[in-house]
């Protein structure tokens, strides 16, 4: 079954390279975190272990129970080579 998120994402090939978006704004703070960790392809525990969280850290995101920091955000995109963008229309 496809998966809910990514196939309201989109995905470009470019040489080879896939290129993987979302429109943050059309998703609530736990669904981009969940988005985020999806796209690495780990578990809520190994996600969390990789950024130096516990994996009830990350579920407590997931799940809207806990606000993460834009830090932690970004902190998120260094590791996965994500990256954020704040663009006006």
């Amino acid at each position: 079954m496809e998966n809910d998120f990514l196939k309201h994402s989109y995905c470009m090939l470019m040489a080879g390279c896939e290129i993987m978006r979302i429109i943050a704004n059309n998703y609530s703070e736990k669904d981009v975190m969940k988005i985020m960790r999806e796209w690495s392809n780990k578990k809520q525990a190994e996600f969390g272990k990789s950024l130096g969280l516990s994996g009830m850290t990350i579920q407590g995101y997931e799940r809207g129970i806990r606000r993460y920091t834009f830090e932690t955000l970004m902190k998120i995109a260094k590791k996965y080579g994500y990256t954020i963008t704040i663009e006006k229309k």
